[in-house]
């Protein structure tokens, strides 16, 4: 049994950040969206928050754009909630100090994604 996470509630708030982030550095949609691996209008609607933001998919989306998951997300416990999809069955957890924990380890994680990013680049 898998756990599928999804960010709700404030994807509007996450979308927004995001599209600011990408028009501050200077990509179009189109950029974005090819490095993260789904279409145009797939990025267009996460940007307008009409669509769920898995947690893998803002992970890609926070390499792209050189940002980190705090930056995009807003720690309030009464406005993010995580929904845990297994076997069908949904149900909403308050985040309490559990994110503080993800956010951690996915901050690590990015960390040494753009380490090896970085070292890509360095070595092409």
């Amino acid at each position: 049994m898998k756990a599928v996470c999804k960010f709700m509630v404030e994807q509007n708030k996450i979308g927004s950040k995001i599209r600011l982030y990408r028009e501050m550095n200077g990509f179009s949609q189109e950029y974005i969206s090819m490095l993260i691996g789904i279409s145009q209008s797939a990025y267009s609607k996460i940007e307008a928050g009409t669509t769920d933001l898995t947690v893998n998919r803002l992970i890609k989306i926070c390499i792209a754009l050189n940002c980190s998951i705090n930056e995009l997300v807003v720690l309030d416990q009464t406005s993010l909630k995580i929904t845990s999809s297994i076997n069908e069955n949904a149900s909403s957890c308050d985040l309490g100090s559990h994110l503080s924990e993800k956010i951690a380890g996915i901050q690590n994680e990015i960390s040494f994604i753009k380490a090896l990013v970085l070292e890509l680049k360095l070595s092409s």
